[in-house]
């Protein structure tokens, strides 16, 4: 369940090395702008997040299924209960590296610092519930990253806060945007 994943978590956060050299850049030129790419990168991926969590959902169980037979079926209910937690993981990713853009490495020890409580945690709750102890945890490691990275970045430059709001609104980019990418799958430039 662990390494399920850890695999979909490890495509949201290649995501963040796209985010850095581009929020640095305009965090630099115009706060504002830098504010609006900070929203819109959470919007987005968040909503990939909550789209990897409904595709894990449907299609994960019939297909360990199918590839490995009724060997990996009772980690099923492990795997859904930890993707949950990707939506949150998405949402913290994008305040990384603006912390790094902030020269907030100092911020971002403590986070981490704070973040082992969590693996000490996990470490007690797997000795005496399992694998369940373990990944009971991992909503909870999620949301408290970012919390924290949130609260750290909003610290370093308050002019970047921003309305949980935002996440879920739809807007005429938005659509654009949606557009553009449907006409790249489609084929129709």
């Amino acid at each position: 369940a662990w390494q399920f994943y850890s695999y979909i978590s490890m495509f949201l956060g290649a995501i963040e090395a796209v985010i850095m050299p581009i929020f640095s850049e305009e965090l630099s030129r115009n706060l504002e702008m830098a504010k609006k790419i900070l929203a819109r990168m959470t919007k987005y991926i968040t909503w990939l997040g909550l789209a990897a969590v409904g595709a894990t959902w449907i299609f994960v169980p019939k297909l360990l299924e199918l590839l490995f037979g009724l060997r990996y079926l009772p980690s099923v209910p492990l795997i859904l209960y930890a993707v949950i937690a990707l939506p949150v993981d998405a949402m913290a990713v994008v305040f990384r590296p603006a912390l790094f853009a902030l020269h907030a490495q100092k911020a971002l020890l403590k986070i981490t610092l704070y973040m082992l409580l969590t693996n000490v945690l996990a470490a007690i709750l797997t000795y005496f519930y399992g694998a369940w102890g373990f990944i009971l945890t991992m909503p909870l490691g999620s949301g408290l990253s970012l919390y924290l990275r949130r609260k750290y970045t909003i610290k370093e430059k308050p002019e970047l806060a921003f309305g949980v709001n935002s996440i879920f609104s739809w807007d005429l980019y938005d659509h654009e945007l949606l557009g553009r990418i449907w006409r790249r799958i489609s084929g129709r430039y």
